[in-house]
């Protein structure tokens, strides 16, 4: 198995598209309705907001995501008996506990990596957020530190509409009351709690991720596209992290109301190029 990580995944992600490219899954295909998705999950656990519709539409593509939550040695010792030799799962453990990662001993924090069922008491190991292929654990150390262990089951292929002026038209019809929303919660951080705005710093950071991952779809699409699409320029991803980076700065600033009026101003600015890209795609492709 290849180990794939690029931006915009998480190391969660890295374990699922490396598995699901394992198996033969066109995972690229994804992420074709991430750039107007704004319905996230967020997972109190990570204190980090996940796409919805990435393993929606993977399962979509023939791969449905298994998670047995392990509440403790014994749930972990039962989960592992469901996966047959050779098979390969994903496993949520404390990076506290894991030989090869850079907090190993030094700093608590979750952590996602592959591990391969085998008969022995040695499981072999792949973490594609650093680039590890031939890792090992123990059956007994995984058991007593994971938290959760998932499996990618292959169930039959749907068709899925990945046309990239479908997702532009989304982008005309949505991006009007996507602005609303969170420009009103933009203004609504002026001396606000800190945890409110750093809450919603977390939703920006997860709109960034999704339009890296729509352009890796772009960019393994077999048509050419325009050089000067916007997903392709720098400065618009820049702008973005302006945007987050304004959040998180309002929250440790009292007096917050000319850098919240700033972030204001860059998201209006980037919705409006987005919501022009989207129109040259229709007019382009209709």
């Amino acid at each position: 198995m290849n180990p794939i990580h690029f931006r915009g995944l998480n190391c969660y992600h890295d374990c699922v598209i490396s598995v699901a490219n394992y198996l033969g899954l066109n995972y690229p295909a994804a992420f074709a309705t991430l750039w107007s998705e704004t319905d996230f999950h967020y997972d109190p656990y990570h204190e980090v907001y996940l796409s919805k519709r990435m393993l929606i539409n993977l399962e979509v593509l023939g791969g449905k995501v298994e998670k047995w939550v392990c509440l403790s040695q014994k749930d972990a010792d039962r989960n592992l008996t469901l996966f047959h030799e050779g098979e390969f799962m994903i496993v949520g453990m404390d990076a506290f506990y894991i030989p090869w990662n850079q907090f190993y001993q030094t700093f608590h924090g979750p952590h996602y990596f592959i591990a391969q069922n085998t008969k022995t008491e040695t499981l072999l190991c792949i973490d594609p957020t650093y680039n590890k292929k031939n890792e090992q654990i123990t059956r007994r150390e995984l058991t007593s530190h994971t938290y959760e262990i998932c499996r990618i089951k292959r169930v039959a292929k749907k068709p899925l509409l990945i046309e990239s002026i479908q997702e532009a038209r989304e982008i005309v019809g949505t991006h009007p009351s996507t602005r609303r929303l969170l420009l009103s919660q933009i203004y609504a951080c002026v001396n606000a709690e800190r945890e409110n705005i750093v809450l919603l710093a977390k939703y920006v950071d997860a709109m960034i991720r999704n339009r890296y991952l729509y352009r890796f779809f772009l960019e393994n699409q077999p048509m050419p596209y325009d050089e000067n699409h916007l997903f392709l320029n720098s400065s618009f991803f820049g702008e973005w992290k302006t945007v987050k980076n304004g959040l998180y700065k309002a929250s440790v600033i009292k007096d917050n109301k000319s850098i919240i009026n700033e972030v204001c101003d860059h998201f209006n600015h980037l919705i409006d190029e987005e919501i022009a890209m989207a129109e040259k795609i229709i007019q382009l492709m209709d």
